[in-house]
């Protein structure tokens, strides 16, 4: 067996591991202290090392800082979901169509009081009402009274996805309901393109028509 340290030995010397009759051999050993200042040596660190280690890392994810919004957004949907189920509900608007269809939101202002049309209550002489609409996807609606089996049109512009037209209309005395036609299309309409509307009620990709009818009752004014 050789009288010097293993290489081993002297390494575990080197890398700072107590061991006395190694460390004390490579102070009287020329070979082996010589063994210990090769590994012992600092290396210059390469340009593109040093790079890598200036550029930006992404921040890690901390999982339980996952776990806990985690937890948060299942407390709030179920929190939101039983105040959805016990919140007492107003009267619904009148949503004419399916899922993906427009809609549309009847309101009736009279005597200062707001109010949403339920499709059966009467409206007054002198009640305004004003349409709220909901266009899922048609770039225009248009608005016509029916007066005597002819349309005149009440409204007529683009849409802005959801919301109030900017009209409201005040309900005649004349007998006999209030009849519009609401009309969804993405290009205008002719007074021609109303009537085939009203008369068919399209329901395509390029124009969507319903009919309302409100009937009117006599108020006291």
């Amino acid at each position: 067996m050789s009288e010097h340290p293993s290489p081993l030995q002297l390494d575990a010397v080197a890398l700072g591991v107590v061991d006395v009759s190694t460390a004390a051999h490579a102070q009287g050993c020329s070979r082996c202290a010589a063994h210990l200042t090769c590994v012992q040596q600092r290396l210059p660190i390469p340009a593109w090392l040093r790079e890598l280690d200036a550029s930006p890392r992404p921040r890690p994810v901390r999982l339980a800082w996952l776990l806990r919004w985690s937890l948060v957004g299942a407390v709030v949907l179920v929190v939101g979901g039983a105040l959805l189920k016990t919140m007492p509900r107003t009267a619904d608007p009148v949503v004419l169509g399916g899922k993906g269809m427009p809609s549309i939101a009847v309101y009736i202002k009279r005597d200062g009081a707001v109010s949403l049309w339920d499709g059966q209550a009467a409206v007054q002489a002198g009640d305004a009402l004003q349409l709220k609409v909901a266009a899922e996807g048609y770039a225009r609606v248009t608005v016509s009274a029916m007066q005597d089996g002819l349309l005149t049109q009440l409204y007529a512009g683009p849409t802005a996805g959801e919301g109030l037209l900017p009209r409201s209309w005040t309900v005649d005395d004349d007998p006999g309901p209030e009849v519009l036609l609401v009309a969804f299309s993405n290009s205008p309409l002719t007074p021609a393109g109303q009537q085939v509307a009203l008369a068919t009620l399209p329901r395509t990709r390029e124009i969507w028509a319903t009919r309302l009818q409100l009937v009117k009752e006599r108020g006291d004014r």
